[in-house]
């Protein structure tokens, strides 16, 4: 028997007759994926679907054309993946199906193991496995599987948004979670809306049935009726605005897709073909040379469309992070209301850390738009 270690704490279990690929964790394994001879390709329902696969939990062997290990110029890592043929590819929108991955800075150092898992499945599953070489050009290869990267201590997982959490839930999925508390909270305010109503309505009613002289000026109880009615359809909006709000986005970077979760159905999705940029806007105070940390009153992340949408992912509050400035001679640089492209080294909070991650696992451009206050 052999193992080969992969990314993200999992293994890879071969034997003669067997391929298996475990999840380590909780000092306890879990069989991902399992291959034999002659059989289909059979998963657990959480990995088929994250990564679109059909329901049934078995792949049949008809709907797979090969087994693919490719390097990632992007995100220096060798993947491991099925190459899926057109009818099934078509419904899950893409072709590449990514199974592990290996970080390798050197090129180098994990293309054997890489090499060995992949050619082991592949005499599995009685398929054609082929080897995609670097390419050094420093172009990705297309149909490699990102993986979620570490930018910096600032953007470990999860990463907390005010009402938001950013968190990875899989290898190549990352999740957006806005918080329990955000619901409540409005539904609390259509319970005192609908209090204040039935105030306002039975004063009305009582004072227009009492038979005793209306009070001066006399349309007051209808105003208060009026009142009362606003006060019912304010808080019927507020109901709606709870149980329509999408409160989970799913960022899958296997298929390069966000989609926007209600249960186990998607309710919008967008492909990184449809999406120009990742667009983080912070509102921030001026800086000065006595106090060079700026203030950051309101920030939040969009997708902006090729169609020139912008489409809301996640709003931030007032936060208690500050925005530095990186030397006193960019200080006035820094005042200017700008919009420049973000990476690792411009990443100073935590808003811009998850927008950063959401554009690298999309394989997309991560922009930063600074308005001042």
């Amino acid at each position: 028997m052999d193992r080969i270690s992969a990314g993200s704490n999992l293994s890879i279990d071969i034997q003669q007759k067997q391929w298996r690929l475990l999840a380590n964790g909780d000092g306890a394994e879990t069989v991902l994926i399992e291959a034999q001879p002659g059989q289909p390709l059979r998963y657990v329902s959480t990995f088929g679907r994250q990564r679109r696969l059909p329901l049934s939990g078995a792949l049949s062997l008809e709907d797979v054309d090969r087994v693919v290990v490719g390097w990632s110029n992007r995100n220096a890592a060798w993947h491991l993946g099925l190459m899926l043929k057109p009818e099934l590819s078509e419904t899950r929108g893409s072709r590449w199906c990514g199974l592990a991955y290996w970080h390798d800075p050197d090129t180098s150092l994990y293309q054997d193991k890489a090499a060995a898992a992949g050619e082991a499945l592949a005499k599995q599953l009685n398929l054609p496995f082929s080897l995609i070489a670097p390419n050094m050009d420093g172009a990705a290869v297309g149909y490699g599987t990102p993986s979620i990267p570490s930018i910096a201590d600032r953007a470990q997982l999860p990463l907390k948004l005010d009402q938001w959490t950013l968190q990875r839930t899989s290898p190549t999925t990352l999740e957006l979670q806005l918080s329990a508390a955000w619901g409540r909270a409005r539904l609390l305010r259509a319970l005192w809306y609908v209090l204040w109503a039935a105030v306002a309505m039975i004063l009305s009613v009582t004072t227009l049935t009492s038979g005793i002289a209306l009070p001066q000026p006399e349309f007051l109880p209808y105003a208060g009726l009026a009142g009362a009615a606003f006060l019912l359809l304010l808080s019927l909006s507020t109901i709606a605005s709870v149980f329509g709000r999408t409160k989970r986005i799913e960022i899958d970077a296997a298929t390069r897709t966000a989609r926007g979760m209600r249960g186990r159905s998607s309710r919008w999705s967008l492909t990184a073909s449809q999406i120009k940029s990742v667009y983080v806007t912070q509102i921030v105070s001026k800086a000065t040379r006595r106090k060079p940390a700026r203030q950051i009153h309101y920030g939040e992340i969009n997708l902006y469309g090729v169609d020139g949408a912008f489409h809301l992912l996640a709003a931030q509050g007032q936060t208690d992070e500050k925005l530095p400035v990186v030397d006193e001679q960019s200080l006035e640089a820094s005042n200017a209301e700008q919009i420049i492209p973000l990476n690792g080294q411009v990443a100073h909070t935590r808003l811009q850390a998850a927008a950063l991650l959401i554009g690298q696992a999309l394989q997309i451009p991560t922009l930063y738009d600074q308005r001042l206050r």
